[in-house]
């Protein structure tokens, strides 16, 4: 694991090709081109998104990994700093480490994807990088930053190598843009998935509740032949409302274990917009309403298949019908977007 200092300074870049021009003009030596996913994880009460703490995940088209955590920042001067630690990490481990996380209490909040060009400028004492980043969908932008060991770091002097190393770029139309990808994402996904739909959430959780109808019917298979139908089939199930029915899922569900982590999480912070929630699943409803008593939530009559629901109505309305993992993003985006 290794410590440093990074202080960085990032801008709008509308002229991408001018500003690689200068970048070989100025001889500056070309490192690498890459692709790169960076997901960034936040606590439900998103302190980590208020006070700019990084905790990410980077993959590159290399299949490389590397875990990193950035503390709380520290302005200077319109520049931010702030300690960086980072532990490099087998690809193959990722959705253990996506678990380990949430086990933590952190989430996944974006994943932003971009075509990174880097460029490095000779110094003596510091390592001072330009990197061109395109976003898709979203445009070009550039980070000019200096990284310095934990015990060189010097706040002025920093601040002004930073200074130089920008003006060396006067030439190219520049804009300074304050926040981080993980926000200016963020933003994009706000605007294009939240803002214009109609204030009402229509969630699907079928990634847990399908997987658990399928393991009990399996298992209760003779309790539903001999207390409702001697010849009860999977579709004649799945339309039963009966109170016998309940009764059987109740006992399941009093004796079933399953993680429930990211479900509940997810609800908590539903608890924080005041958007009425329908649900929609492919379950049998009695079987659906007993999944929401096992995990403490009221047991409520706005369950609908899908085919109940009209296609503009949930083409104008917010839909989590993925993952849980992503609906817990764009919930968290919901929250912190429109504060």
């Amino acid at each position: 694991m290794s410590i440093k200092v990074e202080t960085e300074s990032k801008y709008y870049c509308i002229e991408p090709e001018k500003l690689i021009a200068r970048c070989e003009t100025l001889g500056l030596k070309r490192i690498k081109t890459t692709v790169e996913e960076d997901e960034y994880f936040t606590d439900l009460n998103s302190m980590f998104i208020k006070n700019r703490t990084c905790l990410r995940i980077r993959k590159n088209n290399n299949n490389k990994m590397e875990i990193t955590f950035k503390g709380k920042s520290l302005k200077l001067l319109g520049l931010y700093s702030k300690i960086e630690n980072n532990i490099k990490a087998d690809i193959e481990q990722y959705e253990n480490y996506v678990a380990l996380f949430s086990s933590l209490g952190f989430y996944s909040y974006v994943k932003v994807e971009k075509e990174r060009l880097v460029y490095n400028y000779n110094h003596e004492k510091y390592e001072c990088n330009i990197m061109i980043d395109k976003l898709s969908s979203i445009g070009c932008f550039v980070e000019f930053e200096i990284i310095a060991a934990e015990n060189d770091y010097d706040k002025k002097s920093i601040t002004s190598e930073l200074n130089k190393f920008v003006k060396m770029f006067d030439s190219v139309e520049l804009s300074e843009a304050t926040e981080p990808y993980r926000d200016i994402v963020a933003s994009h996904i706000f605007k294009t998935k939240v803002k214009s739909k109609e204030k009402k959430i229509y969630l699907n959780i079928d990634s847990i509740a399908v997987d658990l109808e399928k393991d009990f019917y399996k298992k209760h298979n003779s309790d539903l032949k001999k207390q409702i139908d001697s010849k009860i089939k999977w579709g004649s199930y799945r339309k039963n409302e009966s109170k016998e029915l309940e009764a059987i899922i109740t006992d399941y569900f009093a004796n079933k274990m399953f993680d429930t982590t990211e479900l509940l999480a997810l609800f908590k912070l539903l608890k924080e917009i005041d958007y009425p929630i329908f649900y929609i699943t492919k379950a049998n409803k009695v079987f659906f309403k007993g999944l929401l008593n096992r995990i403490g939530l009221k047991t409520t009559t706005n369950i609908y298949e899908q085919q109940e629901i009209r296609k503009d109505e949930l083409k104008n309305s917010i839909v989590l019908d993925s993952s849980l993992k992503n609906s817990i993003q764009i919930v968290l985006i919901m929250i912190n977007m429109e504060v």
